[in-house]
């Protein structure tokens, strides 16, 4: 086999499972906190809205 097409295969398998364990590592976390924690709000604010700053 071609060493250019073998180390493309090989490294499109370990980014594949790079992608694969974060994904894991993700889910896990976020099943964790909705067992434990319960509810979670994030609250994002859009850039120069008052969001309680001295802006006025």
């Amino acid at each position: 086999m071609n060493q250019g097409l073998m180390y493309a295969v090989e490294s499109t398998l370990e980014e594949s499972l790079e992608m694969c364990g974060a994904i894991l590592f993700i889910y896990s976390l976020l099943s964790y906190t909705r067992e434990n924690v319960g509810r979670l709000e994030v609250h994002f604010a859009h850039k120069g809205c008052d969001a309680g700053g001295a802006d006025g």
